[in-house]
Order: structure tokens, then sequence, then C-alpha cells
């Protein structure tokens, strides 16, 4: 009975847990939730994707309160199920290149295991070889993100935590 029980619970705490200890999908079972994982990248989070047009970014569900951020982009701020943000980080859409940076709430992670408030700059090394600190913001560090060159995540180090991060696409509002 122990065994049966924790067979049918593991795949749902690892999911939940976003630890990623089996390499088999996850089976349904029946009366579970499934809960997707809070992950931002390669491409973006769930349904919201870098350079996708603000009409359907909106459509998404995932985001809330838009405000223009000097001149024609507007930004918005993931709907609070999602999770919290710094008053400072959201995502970012412009009206030619669509969604150009998505912040990462409380709740996410990239794939690697990145998260704020928990993961170090040595973590941040380990995870990404080619991590670079930006040339005018020391508190700031860059790095390819694997699985999309044409993207780069930025993280925030304050007092050698990671507190913010977020998926950018590289293109300018």
């Amino acid at each position: 009975m122990k065994k049966a029980l924790t067979r049918m619970l593991l795949p749902l705490l690892t999911m939940l847990l976003g630890l990623g200890l089996t390499t088999a999908p996850a089976q349904a079972v029946p009366g579970l939730l499934v809960v997707e994982p809070r992950v931002l990248g390669p491409d973006g989070y769930r349904a919201l994707t870098l350079g996708m047009p603000e009409a359907a970014a909106v459509a998404t569900g995932l985001l809330t309160g838009k405000e223009n951020y000097g001149g024609s982009c507007n930004y918005y701020y993931f709907v609070p199920s999602v999770g919290s943000m710094p008053r400072a980080s959201g995502v970012l859409i412009s009206p030619s290149k669509g969604v150009t940076a998505i912040g990462a709430t409380s709740k996410m992670r990239t794939p690697e295991g990145i998260r704020r408030d928990h993961s170090s700059l040595s973590d941040l090394r380990a995870a990404y070889p080619e991590l670079t600190r930006d040339s005018v913001l020391d508190f700031v560090y860059r790095t390819p993100v694997p699985g999309n060159p044409a993207a780069s995540y930025r993280f925030v180090i304050v007092d050698g935590l990671v507190s913010d991060f977020g998926l950018d696409s590289g293109a300018s509002c």
C-alpha cells in the first residue's frame, strides 16, 4: 500500500517542487490536479512567448495592470496566481516587436533551477558558464539562454543572491 501511494504521489510532488527527479513523463492519476511547472525559458513562460504580439499576450490570461513604458511600449505584471514580482519587473511589450522581456515572479525558476531569493552567484556561475557581469550595472549579470541563442537571461544579485531575473529577447522598446 505504501509503495503504491508513493508511486502515485512522486510524479505530483516532483512537478510541484520542480525537482525533475524522474525522466518518465508524468501520468495522470484520477482525482489529482496536474500542475504545470513554473519555468521561465527558453522561449517564455507557459503560453506567453518572446515576440508574441500584445493582443495575443493579453489573451493568455497571464497579464494584468497595463502601463505605458515611455513612448509606444507597454508594461504588464503577471496575475497574482503566477506569483509576486518586484515593481521594477514585469512583461515589456513593443507594438512592432511584441513581447521583448519577461520578468520572473516569486514562483518561477529557470530550466536550470535558478530562483529568486534562493540561488547564489555561485549557483549562477555553475548553471551558466557564459555568465558575464554588466559593464555599467555591476549587480546585473547576463547569459545566453540555453536552447534560445537569440535570448538572454538577466539576473540581479543583491547580497550574493538572485533577487530578480528575467528573459530578454534582445529587442529594445
